[in-house]
């Protein structure tokens, strides 16, 4: 009989680790799509500032019409 139930105990330890290797493996992935997620919006954001970023050659000035105001920059700025 305690043979019987010593086969059982490592039965359900068997499947307790097969089931926290798959719960961990499925924690691991959604860790790395939200880090992978993270990087992507990062990397458009840098995308987005460089794109509105204009640079003024020396001797010259970048005027931006702003909604309540006008700004003037003369070695250059966000548009």
């Amino acid at each position: 009989m305690s043979l019987a139930i010593l086969q059982r105990q490592q039965q359900l330890t068997f499947s307790l680790h097969k089931y926290n290797k798959e719960k961990v493996m499925h924690i691991l992935i959604m860790v790395s799509i939200v880090v992978v997620l993270l990087f992507v919006f990062m990397m458009a954001a840098l995308l987005m500032l460089k794109a509105f970023y204009f640079k003024v050659d020396q001797g010259t000035a970048l005027i931006i019409n702003g909604v309540s105001k006008i700004a003037v920059r003369f070695d250059g700025g966000f548009v």
